[in-house]
């Protein structure tokens, strides 16, 4: 801030009063006048100014912050919605497999590596005479129906069993002809995870 000097009166006049006042307001009275005498007064905005960078900084980190969450919070809602949708075709697919399998006009058994049936539709079920709704996992080399673990061999061995005919050993002990076809099951890596058997 810069401004001229400008004495006060009681500077200028002075009459009257004893002592140094006096005579500083008499003999001193030209050069207390003030021409081309100013006054300057400064003030170090330093620390204001780094207070004032601080707080930008912490602006611009919280709006970047916010933003961040909104994108965020619209890519969520995204993957949500794509996710209910997936399940949804998913569900929509199961349902359609799980269909076509049980209405099959043929036996079908579905078991992991270790023979344990995964799936089964109600023709197998009937021909091996299995009750309808297990409880449990039931093993096929418990079934003395047919030589499950030669064909398990066989397939492991890379052989193709197409429409082989047999004869499967009923529940009431008779011989029933069937015609059977396997394959192995293999997961999307192409690893073997269980046999099929139609």
């Amino acid at each position: 801030v810069r401004k001229a000097f400008t004495p006060t009166r009681f500077y200028m006049r002075g009459q009257g009063m004893s002592g140094r006042m006096g005579m500083m307001g008499t003999e001193n009275s030209t050069q207390l006048s003030g021409e081309g005498i100013y006054i300057v007064v400064g003030i170090d905005a330093s620390d204001f100014d780094a207070a004032l960078r601080e707080y930008l900084q912490h602006t611009m980190l919280i709006a970047s912050l916010t933003a961040l969450a909104g994108l965020a919070g619209i890519a969520l809602l995204f993957f949500i919605q794509n996710y209910k949708l997936s399940r949804r075709m998913l569900e929509d697919t199961q349902a359609l497999a799980a269909h076509v399998v049980h209405t099959l006009p043929v036996g079908l058994i579905a078991t992991d590596s270790a023979g344990e049936i995964t799936l089964s539709n109600r023709h197998a079920r009937s021909m091996l005479g299995l009750v309808p709704d297990p409880q449990e996992r039931e093993s096929i080399h418990l079934m003395p129906v047919l030589e499950w673990r030669t064909l398990m061999e066989e397939l492991d061995a890379g052989a193709v069993i197409l429409e082989r005919d047999a004869e499967l050993l009923t529940a009431d002990d008779k011989t029933l002809p069937v015609s059977v076809s396997a394959s192995k099951i293999l997961n999307r890596e192409g690893t073997p995870t269980g046999y099929l058997f139609i």
